[in-house]
């Protein structure tokens, strides 16, 4: 009997220490899940700025910040930083600008201190554009061969993809399935408008265009011969494909004296005769020598930190509980 009560008392001793060791992993999953929430709540609200750890980077921690931060999927601002690299104070025209950060041509530009004409007909990104590039100038228009009005198919699942364009709606039905949602009515200028009215006498650096099968109006409605963008980009495919659909707009920039520099599988970059000694920086894809680093991988990092230095305090509280 003596023998068995022991046996007992052992398991029952055993079974609290069980459950004791349990319950103390529970709590720690419990607040680190709690913590992980917290902090993907915290990121959330950060402004793009911030939660992309622009000026994060110090020297006590041994980093060295990027010498660019890419904010585009298929690395077209690292091409366009690199070519400007000795160029400050820019002026662009992004047409078709759509979101101010997250994919665009022309937001490293701007945090490096350029500021332009950004183009997008649909109003809703309007709050967050004032929010991010105030110092860019918004137009809530579309860009045309004439001024008007353009009826816009607007497609709710993708706005950007959203065009004017009758070929481009019949391709996303053929290809998707898709319908737009809805159809607007948008005023409609020309760049020749948009260039003399918001950037008189300035040197125009950039014009990059993403118009979802709208580049031959666009182009029309664009004195070569008075201004001379340094360097012009369009999206160069059918919509939603890899197929090239430059032919029936390169050659008013070709006749114009521009030259076809690169392509990334998606836009074609043009460059203006006159500004020939950039040629060379067109040479080689994004790489290593580029010391650039992806805006998400960032966000990825400073997220990581925080969370490495939260779950750091409970472990340092935890310690303090048991002494």
């Amino acid at each position: 009997m003596a023998a068995t009560g022991g046996l007992i008392r052992m398991n029952f001793s055993f079974t609290l220490t069980t459950l004791a060791a349990i319950t103390a992993v529970i709590i720690v999953v419990l607040i680190t899940i709690k913590l992980t929430v917290l902090t993907y709540k915290t990121f959330l609200s950060m402004s793009p700025a911030e939660s992309s750890g622009i000026g994060n980077f110090s020297v006590e921690d041994g980093a060295r910040p990027p010498d660019m931060i890419c904010y585009t999927r298929n690395f077209e601002d690292v091409i366009l930083q690199r070519v400007f690299l000795d160029v400050p104070d820019g002026c662009y025209i992004d047409v078709g600008a759509s979101i101010p950060f997250n994919d665009s041509n022309t937001y490293g530009l701007y945090q490096k201190g350029w500021r332009g004409v950004a183009i997008e007909p649909l109003p809703y990104y309007q709050q967050i554009w004032e929010q991010i590039r105030p110092e860019d100038v918004l137009l809530s228009v579309a860009v045309g061969e004439k001024t008007g009005s353009l009826t816009l198919n607007v497609y709710d699942q993708a706005l950007q993809i959203s065009s004017g364009s009758a070929d481009t709606v019949k391709q996303w039905q053929n290809n998707c399935g898709w319908q737009p949602s809805r159809k607007v009515e948008v005023p409609m200028l020309t760049l020749n408008q948009v260039i003399a009215e918001y950037l008189p006498n300035r040197s125009l650096h950039l014009l990059s265009i993403d118009v979802e099968g709208m580049e031959n109006q666009v182009l029309n409605g664009l004195d070569l011969t008075s201004y001379r963008p340094w360097v012009i980009v369009i999206e160069a495919t059918v919509p939603g494909t890899s197929t090239s659909a430059h032919q029936s707009w390169e050659p008013c920039l070709l006749l114009a004296g521009y030259s076809m520099v690169y392509f990334d599988g998606v836009n074609r970059f043009y460059l203006a005769p006159e500004h020939h000694d950039l040629l060379e920086r067109f040479a080689l894809p994004p790489n290593v020598w580029d010391r650039f680093e992806m805006a998400e991988q960032i966000k990825l990092k400073a997220r990581i930190a925080e969370l490495e230095r939260q779950l750091a305090n409970v472990n340092d509280h935890r310690l303090k509980e048991r002494v």
